[in-house]
């Protein structure tokens, strides 16, 4: 085997390495934590990104509505319970005004599919192949989830997977019209 050929394959060795630590670090305290982000208090970015089952180009902006936009991959261990646990979501809220988005991480096409049709359709997923999306919400990698209030606000960015609990409380809360979500416990 040729020196550079070692050294690309000991280069991919310790990313993989790498990124299970990080995956596994990220899943513990049930993966989540409320981070700052500097859109906290802003309009959200004005993206458009296409739908993956209707090719239609969708705004993540959707004035009157609460928007849930969570950042997933199909290779994220964590974000196949996440979308799951959002599928179910979409019912309980669908009279509240709740809009839920899933917009799909620097992945393929088909990859996206096997995700979906193993996890579930009931989240709208939209694609963001180039990762411009993410750039421009800041995510770190995922799964992350913004909480968008009904005037087009930033109110809440939550790192890695999420309980049913946390969404419900972060919610509840957009629902009522409480805007600072600075208070809101993990442990809810």
């Amino acid at each position: 085997m040729k020196r550079t050929s070692r050294i690309a394959f000991a280069i991919v060795g310790i990313m993989v390495i790498v990124g299970f630590s990080w995956a596994a670090v990220r899943s513990l305290n049930n993966g989540a934590s409320i981070t700052n982000s500097a859109l906290i208090g802003k309009p959200v970015p004005g993206e458009s990104l296409f739908d993956i089952e209707t090719a239609e180009k969708i705004s993540l902006n959707s004035p009157g509505n609460i928007v849930v936009i969570n950042f997933w991959a199909p290779w994220c261990a964590p974000c196949a319970s996440e979308h799951r646990m959002l599928n179910d979501a979409v019912a309980r809220y669908a009279q509240q005004n709740v809009r839920f988005v899933g917009v799909a991480y620097q992945s393929e096409n088909d990859a996206v599919t096997r995700f979906l049709d193993a996890n579930g359709h009931a989240v709208r997923t939209l694609l963001d192949p180039d990762g411009k999306a993410a750039i421009d919400f800041g995510v770190t990698g995922p799964p992350e989830t913004f909480f968008i209030d009904g005037s087009g606000v930033v109110r809440a960015r939550v790192a890695g997977a999420m309980s049913t609990a946390l969404l419900d409380d972060i919610l509840t809360k957009l629902v009522n019209g409480t805007t600072d979500l600075s208070k809101i416990e993990l442990n809810s």
